[in-house]
């Protein structure tokens, strides 16, 4: 599953909110990337996928228990 489809997920079951967004530092990083945009941080960037501290977050979720870890992928057609 998309972190971006977890995160939305993880919202709405309350486990999760956006963060407040917060000025962009001047000058950019290089790695900035204005047509990425991050719905947890609310601010483009990179993508919600590619979020590492979203990634953190839901990581953190699981090691406490407070959600499921996900089982093994089912196999398509077998």
């Amino acid at each position: 599953m998309p972190l971006s489809k977890a995160f939305q997920i993880l919202v709405g079951q309350g486990h999760l909110k956006p963060l407040e967004p917060r000025p962009l530092p001047n000058p950019l990083p290089a790695t900035h990337d204005a047509t990425q945009y991050c719905a947890y941080h609310q601010q483009t960037g990179h993508t919600t996928d590619d979020c590492f501290r979203l990634r953190h977050e839901v990581q953190d979720l699981f090691d406490n228990g407070v959600i499921p870890a996900p089982g093994p992928a089912k196999s398509i057609g077998t």
